[in-house]
């Protein structure tokens, strides 16, 4: 049976900017890669695998980690969980190193209703563990305004051929400058 995460199907995407040490955020368990240092909440509900979780807790705050020391953080269907996107991305980028790759795999909340209802039934109401109503590409991008980082990459993965896969994700690569 193929693994349906997300990470899965979207991997090649990411794999040239994940180089290094690193850390999957919310990694359900299926480490982005087998290097990653993989965190989750201490119970999560999805799980893809069996790697093992190395670090739990929410991971608004990474205080594991020290100042600009590591080379990636990778995050799937993650950030859109919190009320204060822009706090958790500050910490996010703080940890990483200058030149360090913030890379985020993300649903584009409309679109995602969009798909669940289609897919399971007209009464559908997505995930309840969504915070924005408008959360999706321009919405990250403005949280991002202002803070030490460059786009490297963005892609909507929307009209995909393939009916398995889902269409309603988008990606963002990020790199810190000075």
């Amino acid at each position: 049976m193929r693994d349906k995460s997300q990470t899965n199907i979207f991997i090649s995407f990411f794999l040239p900017y994940l180089k290094g040490d690193g850390v999957d955020i919310g990694f359900g368990g299926r480490g982005v890669l087998p290097t990653s240092i993989n965190i989750d909440l201490p119970n999560f509900e999805v799980k893809h695998g069996n790697d093992s979780q190395h670090l739990s807790g929410d991971a608004k705050e990474l205080y594991w980690f020290n100042t600009e020391v590591l080379d990636y953080v990778y995050s799937s269907h993650c950030l859109e969980d919190f009320l204060e996107t822009r706090k958790a991305l500050v910490e996010w980028i703080r940890v990483l190193k200058v030149g360090g790759v913030l890379a985020l795999l993300l649903p584009d909340q409309q679109r995602f209703l969009k798909e669940s209802q289609r897919l399971r039934g007209k009464g559908d109401v997505g995930n309840a563990a969504h915070k924005h109503a408008t959360f999706g590409l321009e919405f990250v991008k403005n949280a991002l305004v202002g803070l030490k980082v460059e786009i490297v990459q963005e892609k909507e993965f929307f009209n995909r051929n393939d009916e398995n896969d889902r269409e309603y994700n988008f990606a963002i690569v990020l790199r810190k400058v000075k």
